[in-house]
């Protein structure tokens, strides 16, 4: 584990340097975030936090996948997982890490491993309206807790504040 982690932290790269294959990678990143956040805005006007942890827990994941093509996946990880779809792998946990020491960092790229797949980590950031569903538990209606607990009973991605890392969008791509 120690030297694969040393061999990350060597060879990561947090630039804002735009390459070719790293406009892809924002340009996918950003159209996931674009659609989720679409959607998360029209259940919020319609029927408030808890629509919208229904859009969380049901078309996240398809708006990922709708986002992934032409060599490019596109997925999101947390620092503390409500979904467990979204829990980190050892090289996300590396790139989170690295990602919550460099705050200006808007793209972290960890070049491709041992499976072939680069990471390319774009950090989500928490804003003031990600705190009704991620701020402080005790302070959210009944209803949107119940929800969570029901979608989401080992549900942890409660506490944070405004400016935390939330976690991160990651487009992988193969360069097999």
């Amino acid at each position: 584990m120690r030297t694969f982690v040393g061999l990350i932290l060597a060879l990561t790269s947090c630039s804002s340097d735009e390459t070719t294959a790293e406009g892809q990678v924002r340009e996918r990143a950003s159209m996931f975030q674009r659609r989720l956040q679409a959607e998360l805005q029209g259940a919020m006007a319609q029927g408030g936090p808890v629509a919208a942890v229904t859009v969380c827990s049901e078309r996240a994941q398809a708006i990922a996948t709708e986002c992934s093509g032409e060599g490019l996946r596109v997925r999101r990880v947390g620092t503390r997982v409500r979904n467990p779809a979204n829990t980190p792998g050892e090289q996300d946990q590396v790139a989170l890490d690295q990602l919550a020491q460099q705050p200006d960092c808007d793209l972290l790229s960890l070049p491709a491993g041992e499976d072939g797949v680069a990471r390319h980590y774009l950090p989500l950031r928490v804003q003031p309206l990600c705190l009704v569903c991620h701020g402080d538990a005790a302070a959210m209606p009944q209803a949107l807790r119940d929800v969570l607990q029901q979608r989401y009973p080992q549900d942890a991605a409660t506490g944070y504040v405004a400016g935390d890392l939330r976690g991160a969008v990651v487009v992988e791509s193969s360069a097999r």
